[in-house]
């Protein structure tokens, strides 16, 4: 199946605005990628999810070498957390992509989706002390001045 215009305009968009958010936070590339992914399948433009993650992972291979420097990993890494990180990240990419051959789109998509709410539930009750310390309703009036 060749692209169309509408498809190279929707995954351009899609993952320039995921790299504008990861240089603005340093993270969130995927999921402001998969939500304008997500938009446009909901206003009837027609894509296959495994086509937005391949296009997705060449745009983080690109990317990684920029993120990295950006990082400025030898003054800010540390030896043990890359001895974690580094394992946890590569070995579950096989995984991945038997998953990604073997396993239904949809299942996928709601796996996905479960882990998405999950951590953001978690972050959420993370965070709950700044919610309940967050000022409500409009400052308090001021008296006249003398």
């Amino acid at each position: 199946m060749a692209a169309g215009a509408v498809d190279v305009f929707v995954y351009t968009l899609a993952t320039f605005l995921g790299n504008v958010a990861v240089a603005v936070t340093g993270c969130g590339m995927a999921i402001v990628y998969l939500f304008v992914w997500q938009v446009a399948r909901l206003c009837g433009w027609e894509a296959d999810f495994k086509h937005a993650v391949f296009i997705r992972a060449i745009g983080l291979f690109a990317a990684q070498p920029l993120l990295l420097r950006q990082a400025n990993i030898r003054k800010h890494g540390s030896r043990n957390l890359l001895k974690l990180f580094v394992p946890v990240t590569v070995l579950p990419t096989p995984l991945g992509q038997w998953l990604g051959i073997y396993v239904d789109e949809k299942t996928v998509q709601t796996a996905g989706g479960i882990v998405i709410c999950l951590f953001a539930a978690f972050e959420v009750l993370r965070s709950r002390r700044l919610l309940l310390e967050a000022p409500r309703g409009p400052p308090p009036a001021r008296g006249p001045a003398s």
